[in-house]
């Protein structure tokens, strides 16, 4: 592989620490000799290991190997421990680390791996006959020793040495390091200068300062924080700490790790600047993770009550920002709503005089009510902690059942008990009923193809929660920063060259994509980051509205027709969803008055169309589209417009089967509880033309389209149009006779 801008062939340096192995030996302390060898390609380097111990944690530099030169022709790192025990066969044991896996480049990742075992006496493991052994003779010794190594693995792009230079004739060498934002030299200087950790510039800022407030590189900052000696306390002329500065600018979400680190090394959570400003004074004004700072020092003992210089607690600046997500969280872990600044102003004579009428104003007052009236109920500090976060308010309590506390978090049955039994007594309405909202019809809006402001900054979003683990990457919500009221999922795609294609591609297709009310709406990508920012939607998907609620067959017609009309938008533009199914459908939910009356209006939001757009191997488009899949995807053929028809044929199954028996079910559940196994449902979908049983007392009318949108062959299964077309004349005869529609419910289930 060549750099395109300059024809050179990239070259690059591989560091890998052995920083933990586990279960080496059945027995310590025997005679003989055991190491790990790691390959590339033809170059090896070995760790010695001590055979004193089963377990060890070997220490720098004999835990360190690494390798230069390596060219991006290499893909594999192949690892084997060697026990050679005297007057015993040579056990070996072998692993791989794709070289991909440590993209992007001056990041660090620890690996655990756990080691095969094969048996080869008389050939060094080295030869070509032995590597096809590591592949085709695994086997397990009798001792039943599997070892296990956890490595701290390093992928850098390798450089001349002109920086190492440099850096010897600096007064700062590691500050420097940090200043160039490489951690590759930061590790240089902690190995090769004699330079304190807690070295200070002019300013008295440490590397941990500097790499706190210049940078949003967490490895950088790990790396510091990982040695011994660093000084997480330390304080610079303003009398900030490293961990006011990371509280402050820090702006990379994965910052939970980081923030581990500086509790670990001792750090002080409650240390006060010059401006007597803690970090949660610091973490409240950080315009990108404040939410999840705040969270962390909280949960980590925080004081919620410090004033400033100027008299301001944490929660003056919530009620000046009207931020209602900092406003909970700080009330929860007792911040005082009656604490004067300098200038006599209260958290609450602010939000009284200054937000008089708003709706921020209110939803103050709404959580101190629900505060204080879960606390004289006696409800468990989590329970409470889990009801504000769900944004529940006290008139809102009455109708949540042990179902609903339990899919909030709330698992104890004794608390969920006498939660829901004095939820029962509240006899509160919704204030705000007179408030009317514009009622939603259902109708497909279309929009323009969005052009400006598509390519953002970071700096344009807020996160606010924590980095979860999904297909391709990550998501987490964030803020816009335009528009505080604006929440949106951050859908990142890491690591691996097919994973950024992936965002490469995703990107080209929603920029071209006219934006309806029934797609997942997209704000932009975040280039850099390689980052989709997407629609937030708070009442999740289709799945999790059929499994907690009870649906009538007014919302399976609005439901489906939603379904149908988002579908063909896509197939409009050219685009095949290919993996649609009830959890990639979410819901929004709004209250709307109708002539005094307040229903609940759900919108459906096809998520997730793009992603299988991109010519993703078929496998696991099969693996992930599961019982939804049509038969002709599970019999690897041509992928059609007949092919989503046939997934949302299956969806209907499941409103249908809900509504008349008021039970979710997966599809083809039945049979699962007849012990058939997924893989032979899959095989018999083609070879018996199995599908979901139709539950006996569906309308005929609506159990004829269920039969036809899953016939096998995929010309016969009916257009989009007729499909709708169908619908709109069920949802007729129901509302001429919806007596007779409704007798085909049966008698509901608790």
């Amino acid at each position: 592989m060549t750099n395109p801008s300059s024809g050179e062939t990239i070259l690059r340096k591989i560091r890998i620490e052995l920083t933990k192995a586990m279960n080496l030996f059945s027995v310590n302390n025997t005679p003989g000799e055991a190491f790990f060898t790691f390959l590339i390609n033809k170059k090896e380097k070995r760790v010695k290991i001590n055979r004193n111990t089963v377990n060890i944690y070997p220490k720098p530099p004999s835990n360190t190997i690494e390798f230069t030169g390596i060219d991006t022709n290499s893909n594999v790192i192949d690892i084997e421990f060697h026990n050679k025990e005297r007057n015993k066969p040579n056990k070996i044991y072998t692993g791989q680390i794709l070289l991909n896996s440590l993209l992007p480049y001056d990041t660090h990742h620890c690996i655990e791996l756990v080691l095969d075992p094969f048996n080869k006496d008389n050939q060094t493991s080295t030869s070509n006959d032995c590597k096809e052994d590591i592949t085709n003779e695994k086997l397990k010794y009798k001792d039943g020793i599997i070892p296990t190594i956890t490595l701290s693995c390093y992928l850098f792009q390798d450089r001349e040495k002109e920086d190492e230079k440099v850096l010897s004739k600096d007064q700062t060498p590691l500050i420097s390091a940090v200043q160039k934002n490489s951690l590759f030299l930061v590790i240089y200087c902690l190995e090769h200068f004699k330079a304190s950790i807690n070295q200070k510039d002019d300013l008295g800022n440490t590397a941990l300062h500097t790499a706190a407030i210049e940078y949003n590189n967490e490895h950088i900052i790990l790396t510091l924080l990982n040695n011994s000696h660093v000084d997480v306390n330390i304080k610079n002329l303003d009398e900030n700490t490293p961990l006011h500065f990371f509280c402050s600018y820090f702006r990379n979400p994965n910052c939970s790790e980081a923030f581990n680190m500086f509790l670990k090394r001792g750090a002080d959570v409650n240390a006060l600047n010059r401006l007597h400003e803690t970090p949660l004074h610091r973490a409240i004004q950080n315009p990108s993770i404040r939410m999840l700072l705040v969270e962390l020092l909280l949960r980590n003992g925080a004081l919620v009550n410090f004033q400033t210089e100027g008299g301001q607690t944490a929660l003056h600046w919530a009620v000046y920002m009207q931020r209602v997500d900092l406003l909970s969280i700080l009330l929860l872990y007792g911040a005082d709503i009656n604490i004067p600044n300098k200038q006599g102003e209260t958290p609450l004579s602010i939000c009284e005089n200054k937000y008089k009428g708003t709706a921020f104003a209110r939803t103050f007052i709404y959580i101190l009510e629900l505060i204080k009236y879960l606390e004289h109920i006696g409800a468990d500090p989590t329970s409470i902690k889990l009801l504000v976060k769900n944004k529940m308010f006290k008139w809102t309590l009455a109708k949540v059942s042990p179902r609903i506390l339990f899919q909030m978090g709330v698992t104890e049955n004794e608390e969920q008990m006498k939660l829901v039994r004095n939820f029962k007594l509240i006899k509160d309405i919704d204030p705000e009923k007179a408030i009317k909202e514009i009622p939603s019809k259902r109708t497909l809006f279309e929009g323009e193809i969005p052009e400006k402001g598509w390519i953002r900054k970071k700096e344009t979003c807020e996160y606010t929660g924590e980095v979860r683990k999904v297909e391709f990457g990550t998501i987490l919500t964030a803020i816009l920063e335009e528009n505080n009221s604006t929440t949106v999922i951050i859908r990142t795609f890491e690591g691996s060259n097919t994973n950024v294609k992936l965002f490469n591609e995703n990107s080209k297709i929603l920029i071209t994509l006219k934006q309806c009310n029934g797609l997942l709406k997209y704000f932009g990508v975040l280039e850099e980051e390689k980052a989709l920012i997407m629609e937030y939607c708070d009442n999740g998907s289709l799945m999790d509205l059929l499994q907690r609620q009870t649906i009538g067959w007014k919302l399976v017609f609005d439901l489906a027709i939603q379904i149908i009309d988002a579908i063909s938008f896509l197939h409009k533009q050219g685009i095949l969803h290919r993996i649609l199914k009830d959890s990639n459908i979410l819901i929004v939910k709004k209250k709307i008055d109708d002539n005094n009356e307040y229903d609940d209006v759900y919108t459906i939001k096809l998520s997730n169309f793009a992603l299988f757009e991109l010519g993703i191997e078929s496998e696991k488009i099969k693996k992930m589209n599961g019982l939804c899949a049509a038969p002709e995807i599970i019999s690897n053929e041509l992928f059609s417009d007949k092919s989503d028809i046939y997934s949302f044929g299956i969806i209907l199954w499941q409103l249908v089967y809900k509504c008349i028996y008021n039970v979710y079910s997966k599809p083809f559940e039945e049979y699962i509880i007849q012990n058939l196994k997924e893989p032979q449902i899959i095989q018999q979908i083609v070879s018996s033309n199995l599908r979901p049983v139709i539950p006996p007392p569906t309308p005929p009318r609506l159990a004829t389209l269920l039969r036809l949108c899953v016939l096998k062959e995929p010309e016969t299964r009916p257009t989009l149009n007729e499909i709708e077309s169908t619908l709109v004349a069920c949802e007729k005869e129901y509302n001429n006779n919806s007596s007779l529609w409704d007798a085909s419910i049966e008698v509901k289930s608790n």
